[in-house]
């Protein structure tokens, strides 16, 4: 499974590296900085951000697989931080953005006027009959992620697609 979310190490407070995994700009799927001063085996060593005199950054191409790191180019250390707090406001804005639009979806039953339990993630095998048969194809068959949501009272369902939004919904408040 895929990291998410940004990682300060040792600490947030004063990093020494921040990798991140989220937030990023388009076609970029982790990146990583790290505040640096001059000295050491390989002519820079990884100190805290107060200490830093320049900072490095790396990145990976968003692909099918995980791609290789870039090679570190240099930057001020304020723009290492300029480059983490944009990722943190993507991120923040992001979040919030996901609490509206979920906030908004109404889950109570249309018939029964009672709101629907989260079931949790159902899994539906999708794909093409077998050759001259009827029975499921193993080849080209895939399994679509579902979020389910069933009224105790009548019994009737209601799915949402896997990665869209975070489950379970709060679903709309009653006024």
């Amino acid at each position: 499974m895929a990291k998410q979310g940004i990682e300060y190490s040792p600490d947030r407070s004063d990093p020494q590296r921040v990798r991140l995994y989220d937030g990023l700009p388009e076609g970029i799927s982790r990146a990583e900085v790290t505040f640096r001063v001059a000295g050491g085996l390989r002519g820079s060593r990884v100190v805290p951000v107060s200490r830093a005199e320049f900072a490095q950054l790396r990145t990976a191409l968003e692909s099918g697989y995980e791609s290789p790191w870039s090679a570190p180019s240099r930057i001020t250390v304020s723009e290492g931080q300029y480059y983490v707090r944009q990722a943190e406001q993507r991120i923040a804005e992001r979040a919030a953005e996901f609490e509206r639009r979920a906030a908004r979806i109404d889950l109570d039953c249309p018939w029964c006027e009672q709101p629907r339990r989260y079931l949790g993630q159902i899994g539906f095998v999708t794909g093409h009959t077998g050759f001259m048969t009827e029975a499921p194809s193993e080849l080209g068959q895939l399994v679509d992620k579902q979020h389910a949501y069933r009224c105790d009272s009548c019994g009737s369902l209601l799915y949402f697609a896997d990665g869209v939004l975070p489950h379970p919904l709060p679903g709309r408040k009653r006024s």
